[in-house]
């Protein structure tokens, strides 16, 4: 049984998508519905921060647990540290990051028994500083040494964080049609978004489902702890 966060769209669902190719059985956790339809898919709808989205991935999980995606995540706000809004960062940090602090406890015991793997969706902007993501890059750079700290912790679970590149999904339309002229985001990486975009070069949902799924199915003990890009020649056989 493998759990994936933020199935609804994007990411989180090439990533459920694929793992039900392996014929693995995958229980979806998003705020909004998933368009899946399959016996071996099971959408947990709600906050995976809420107690009772716990309880039931509990249910179904069944102390069977051989996996987690952690990928539910949000890119808001966007705005210079001039303009910045305390709050609006405390829901960047509760989706990105306290959500996960939230739930490692209750899933931890079975992720011990199974020897299973932890895959953290990071991001290139948890070690690359972008005008105007101060708040998403901290959260994913805490998410980084989450997964450091895991790995420290439990050494019976393979823990690691990847960043996927700039791949085609909502997020990326959002950053191009509500953030790039906003006025906050410096103009080189505006532009560059909308050139990656044009010129066709955003690496593809399913494409990054496949990596992220290959890991979490068969992480070796050589990434644990570890951060990469998408791209990174260690990552090259689970592409």
């Amino acid at each position: 049984m493998y759990l994936v966060t933020g199935t609804s769209s994007g990411i989180g669902l090439a990533i459920a998508g694929y793992l039900l190719d392996q014929g693995v059985e995958v229980v979806g956790v998003s705020r909004r519905s998933t368009p899946i339809c399959h016996p071996k898919f099971h959408l947990v709808q709600g906050d995976v921060a809420d107690p009772k989205v716990h309880e039931q991935i509990l249910a179904l999980v069944n102390g069977k647990l051989d996996g987690v995606v952690f990928n539910a995540g949000i890119l808001d706000a966007i705005t210079k540290l001039d303009a910045s809004d305390v709050d609006a960062w405390r829901r960047v940090f509760e989706v990105n990051l306290f959500s996960i602090v939230g739930i490692l406890p209750v899933l931890t015991p079975s992720l011990r028994k199974s020897e299973g793997n932890v895959v953290f969706v990071s991001s290139d902007a948890a070690t690359v500083p972008f005008q105007a993501w101060g708040a998403y890059g901290a959260s994913k750079a805490a998410v980084n040494h989450l997964s450091m700290t895991l790995a420290k912790e439990e050494p019976a679970i393979t823990s690691v964080a990847v960043a996927p590149g700039i791949v085609a999904t909502p997020m990326q339309e959002n950053i191009r049609e509500n953030h790039t002229s906003s006025g906050h985001m410096d103009d080189k990486e505006a532009s560059y978004f909308h050139d990656m975009y044009q010129e066709g070069k955003l690496v593809t949902a399913e494409q990054t489902g496949k990596m992220y799924g290959n890991l979490v199915l068969n992480a070796g003990k050589e990434l644990n702890g570890k951060y990469y890009c998408h791209d990174d020649v260690a990552l090259k056989s689970y592409n």
